[in-house]
């Protein structure tokens, strides 16, 4: 009997098994959390790492876009039966670092300050390490770490160079100016020095406390033998205070132990027993003889008596595996995980009574829109860098017969930057006003009330100003008050104090 893929039959099976994760995923997503959750409205869609910072009762998380948030948590936090959404506030938004992610964090309390792993998760042409005042957010210095260039290495010639020394290197690929590299995690030492892992690349970069590079370790233990388990090396990276640093490897799920004080940086292989730290992402040390891993499963903890020459898997935490786990903190003797994605926010499941929001639309009072519009057209969008522009032009080339009717007012290349608005049209409609920004001053925070009041409010004074009604109609469709709808992350907890719970 002859098999189609186009079949109905075939078809429907298909559906009935797409149907099954997302069920899953939906029931997972219902079910009421076995452990206490923050959530708090966001900004974006992935936060990479989670900290926190208990002398200022925040938490602190990195953003893939880039740049950094606070999470204020007040002191009577939780002490009704209902807890309220908390808020993420944008504190760190670094014009040098526009296209690069923030990812790994770390606290360094003794200097305050926070440090953070810099890099371009996609091209990998970027790396640094960056450190902002916790106080004021001022960046204390950028300090950009190698590994802008092309190469990517086998691993027999990773292995040909961390075995040689870079001053006699085999080749000029072996040095890290040389190699694509990723800089995902940062821990810090007693001292200050900083420590960055370079996941792609599998080696770890040395910054001293003053920003200035120092040196990087290198060894072939870093290295796995299957070549696909070098796609994401080095991860997650703490110093402990006996003067050593934990590293673990993702996708092998290899844990180090590299002694610091010693010249050469001695690393040794941690024997672990009890179960797999594969996929493990982001570490956190819960006391000196206890390491949460994040990852998947959610959360393991791993115990040594022996100094880490040797450790045990002791119990693991299931959350929800789709959300990616990324991080882990401590608050108050609990350990919190970070995911990396997030859920939408539920009106309903918050509290909202009705649906009638979902059938919303928006009319001018005492006047109607026509439903045809006819001659010159002008429309005006925010985000215009989130490829909005392109998917118009691309509208617009498959709309018209000729595309050489597709072209920008004063015959230049059309570009983000020649874009402008044309005030010479029969009707001008603006999309969207966003309400943080009014002339050249930035509103870094601005109550809603206020700020949805105010908006067209300086919309109309600027059509006023600029435009002729008498030739252009214009019109306003909507007020956002962010571009992103309202989000929730969640660091439910898995262990509590000295003992651990499966």
């Amino acid at each position: 009997m002859a098999f189609s893929l186009c079949s109905t039959k075939t078809l429907l099976f298909l559906f009935l098994i797409s149907a099954i994760p997302i069920a899953f995923i939906i029931s997972m997503e219902l079910a009421k959390p076995p452990t206490h959750v923050y959530h708090y409205h966001s900004s974006g869609f992935f936060r990479e790492c989670a900290k926190w910072d208990d002398l200022n009762r925040r938490f602190l998380v990195s953003f893939m876009e880039g740049g950094i948030g606070e999470i204020a948590v007040p002191e009577d936090h939780g002490s009704s039966l209902e807890e309220a959404v908390l808020k993420e506030v944008t504190v760190v938004k670094d014009p040098d670092l526009t296209g690069n992610s923030s990812l790994g964090i770390v606290v360094d309390r003794p200097r305050n300050r926070l440090l953070v792993a810099i890099s371009d998760i996609l091209g990998n042409n970027y790396n640094a390490l960056a450190a902002y005042d916790l106080s004021t957010w001022d960046r204390l210095f950028l300090t950009k770490l190698g590994g802008s260039g092309t190469s990517f290495l086998i691993y027999s010639e990773l292995i040909e160079c961390v075995s040689s020394q870079w001053s006699n290197a085999p080749h000029d690929i072996c040095h890290p100016d040389n190699e694509k590299s990723f800089a995902d995690d940062v821990a810090v030492d007693a001292e200050g020095n900083a420590y960055v892992t370079d996941a792609k690349s599998n080696k770890i970069w040395k910054v001293g406390a003053d920003g200035k590079f120092v040196t990087f370790i290198r060894n072939p233990h870093f290295i796995a033998k299957e070549w696909y388990k070098n796609l994401i090396g080095l991860n997650g990276i703490v110093y402990h205070p006996d003067g050593f640093l934990i590293v673990i490897h993702t996708f092998s799920g290899m844990l180090y132990k590299i002694d610091i004080a010693k010249e050469d940086h001695e690393v040794k292989l941690i024997k672990v027993a009890g179960g797999s730290l594969a996929f493990g992402d982001g570490l956190e040390l819960l006391s000196p003889t206890k390491l949460v891993v994040a990852g998947n499963p959610s959360g393991r903890l791993v115990e040594s008596s022996d100094r880490w020459e040797t450790a045990s898997v002791v119990a693991k935490f299931k959350g929800p595996a789709h959300r990616l786990a990324a991080a882990a903190t401590v608050k108050d003797g609990r350990v919190y995980l970070n995911h990396l994605l997030e859920e939408g926010f539920d009106c309903v499941g918050k509290g909202r009574l009705d649906k009638d929001y979902t059938r919303w639309g928006w009319q001018p009072q005492d006047c109607n829109i026509p439903s045809w519009w006819k001659g010159r057209t002008c429309k005006v969008e925010n985000s215009i860098n989130m490829n909005r522009w392109e998917s118009v032009l691309c509208m617009l080339m498959g709309a018209v017969k000729d595309p050489n009717k597709v072209y920008e007012t004063h015959g230049r290349k059309i570009t983000m930057e020649t874009i402008n608005v044309q005030l010479n049209t029969d009707k001008l409609k603006f999309n969207r006003i966003n309400y943080y920004q009014e002339g050249n001053q930035v509103h870094p925070q601005l109550d809603v009330s206020i700020a949805f009041r105010r908006a067209p409010m300086t919309w109309a004074s600027w059509v006023e100003r600029h435009i002729n009604p008498r030739k252009t109609e214009s019109f306003l469709s909507k007020i956002g008050s962010f571009t992103f709808q309202g989000r929730t992350t969640e660091f439910g907890w898995a262990w509590q104090g000295s003992h651990s719970t499966s």
